[in-house]
């Protein structure tokens, strides 16, 4: 039937009227958390991941800040962030690369990861050891960085972040997000342990030094997995 000219239609917005048909919110998240379905799986791990590595990374320059005098921990953070820079920088989008080309990479997908990081860390390295020549110039703060010790361990610890971001697309590829969560927290633990050293408090370059010591632990560990469970597993 046709309404009346010029009559208004009632439009309810009480919540049952809004939502009907719809799970309240939280039972919705509960619902889409517990999914199996892959991918929103996955993305519910990496979202996970992001949120514990801030938090644990928020602890971790706090704790700095207790440790060490404000010029120490400024040199270090600006150590660490060319180093990440750099890294970033480096890895040639090749985490992208490998997200997408795993999944379909069957029997070379060891040869795939092994080429992908191998070009990264070149990249890296020549990157992170023109900063370190060039230092003098473009940053003299970081002089420290031009002593052998630190220089090896500036470069050794930049090619080792690239690796590192480059993990997750290896673990993404192969679809084991949970060992996202797992090295990130590894990571996060073992920096936060580290900054605490005496031998590292005393140390003109303690915090950049944590983040070497985390680096090479997450790589190996994450590595070892990948090369002989994950990828065997996913080569079949």
């Amino acid at each position: 039937p046709q309404l009346p000219a010029g009559r208004l239609v009632p439009v309810s917005t009480a919540p049952a009227a809004l939502g009907a048909g719809r799970l309240p919110w939280p039972a919705a998240v509960r619902r889409a958390l517990a999914s199996r379905e892959p991918l929103l799986h996955n993305g519910h791990l990496l979202s996970v991941s992001s949120l514990l590595t801030s938090v644990l990374g928020a602890g971790y320059w706090t704790l700095a800040t207790r440790l060490y005098n404000p010029a120490t921990l400024g040199r270090n953070y600006s150590a660490i962030s060319a180093m990440m820079l750099f890294a970033g920088i480096g890895q040639l989008n090749l985490t992208n690369v490998l997200v997408r080309f795993i999944p379909s990479a069957g029997a070379r997908t060891r040869t795939l990861v092994a080429r992908a990081y191998a070009a990264a860390i070149a990249a890296i390295t020549l990157l992170a050891t023109g900063f370190v020549l060039l230092t003098p110039e473009l940053a003299p703060q970081l002089s420290f960085l031009r002593h052998p010790v630190l220089a090896l361990c500036f470069i050794a610890a930049t090619a080792g972040y690239g690796l590192f971001i480059m993990q997750d697309g290896v673990l993404t590829g192969l679809r084991r997000p949970d060992w996202v969560v797992l090295e990130n927290a590894v990571f996060a633990a073992i920096k936060i342990a580290a900054l605490a050293l005496p031998v590292l408090i005393a140390a003109q370059a303690g915090i950049l030094l944590s983040w070497v010591l985390a680096l090479a632990v997450a790589i190996a560990v994450t590595n070892t997995f990948l090369f002989t469970r994950a990828i065997p597993r996913h080569i079949g």
